[in-house]
């Protein structure tokens, strides 16, 4: 991120540009190293333990100063076009902290291209939250082309502010190509959440290449994963890579498989790569698992590589394995785990 001088500065003379996380670390270098104020984040485990003892003052605290270093400089900040934030496991932080990190963002960062903010196990971050990340910062980011949200263990977040993160996704992207969203362990997650994001991704799906989900011990049934399939796979030709997990979903039988399955051999014909993570869906057969990996390897002409985890799944045995590695591999690399 980079500051733009405006007239004359006796701190800082004859800079014209000063990059924004030097200005940060002067002011505070642990918080700016927490909030990721680097080009790129290096996560470590020293900070891991950091993280652990920011609060709402400390990060208010730091957000006021970033807010004041156009006044007290007489700078004026110029939007990056990446960013990471990393507040993972900050137990502390309650709404209000989220709520003036999501102003900034929406305030600042209008020229953003790409953004990552990892929230995973902020154990306050709820509804509320979510909702206003997506109200405040999305319609400020018109020029966003990649964003990955990491909100796994945030088991506050319900089906309400996924139907809001939704719409918005729908509404306000023109441009985005890459999307990856982590909503694992948000246990009151169900049906209704998932069929909202693929009812937002069905009407911005023409520009994605690459999508990433995880709804990794959420609450889906088969019910979920129709609605999910027939919302999202319509108009899906340019995925180029497609990721999708469902681990320890443990209500999902082979009938949402091959629901799934169906739809993308349908609509994604330009799809590369592909990964499904079934893991520990212990209602999964192998006549669900094998019908549903001919379906897509007959029918994705362009796949180079596919990926099936069904590890844990003990109606799943040795010999759906045989049987789609030997149908398929003169045609693309298959991994598949089973047992």
């Amino acid at each position: 991120m980079i500051l733009s001088k405006e007239g004359k500065n006796e701190k800082y003379p004859g800079f014209h540009k000063i990059a924004f996380h030097q200005v940060a670390q002067e002011i505070s270098p642990k918080f700016a190293s927490t909030l990721s104020l680097q080009e790129k984040l290096m996560t470590t485990s020293d900070e891991s333990i950091f993280n652990k003892k920011v609060d709402d003052v400390s990060l208010l605290g730091v957000l006021s100063n970033l807010r004041n270093i156009s006044d007290t400089l007489k700078l004026q900040i110029e939007s990056p076009k990446e960013y990471v934030i990393n507040l993972s496991r900050c137990f502390k932080i309650t709404k209000i902290g989220f709520k003036a990190l999501i102003s900034i963002i929406s305030e600042y960062f209008v020229g953003l291209q790409k953004l990552e903010i990892n929230f995973s196990d902020c154990q306050d971050f709820n509804d509320y939250c979510l909702e206003k990340f997506a109200t405040k910062v999305f319609r400020n980011l018109p020029h966003l082309q990649e964003l990955t949200l990491y909100l796994n263990g945030c088991d506050l977040i319900t089906d309400r502010s996924l139907k809001t993160f939704g719409n918005q996704i729908s509404s306000q992207f023109l441009t985005l190509k890459k999307l990856h969203l982590n909503f694992e362990r948000c246990h009151e997650i169900t049906d209704e959440g998932l069929k909202a994001i693929g009812l937002g991704l069905m009407r911005q799906i023409k520009t994605l290449e690459h999508l990433t989900l995880n709804f990794n011990s959420c609450n889906i049934t088969d019910q979920g994963m129709e609605a999910f399939s027939n919302k999202l796979f319509r108009h899906t030709n340019s995925l180029k890579f497609l990721k999708l997990s469902f681990n320890s979903c443990t209500r999902v039988t082979d009938t949402g498989l091959k629901t799934l399955g169906s739809r993308i051999s349908q609509s994604s014909k330009n799809l590369e790569v592909l990964i499904l993570n079934f893991e520990k869906c212990t209602r999964m057969t192998n006549d669900g698992l094998e019908d549903t990996g001919l379906a897509l390897g007959q029918s994705l002409p362009k796949l180079q590589k596919i990926i099936l985890d069904f590890k844990g799944c003990q109606k799943v045995s040795i010999r759906t394995h045989n049987a789609l590695t030997e149908a398929f591999k003169s045609q693309f690399e298959i991994i598949l785990y089973t047992y």
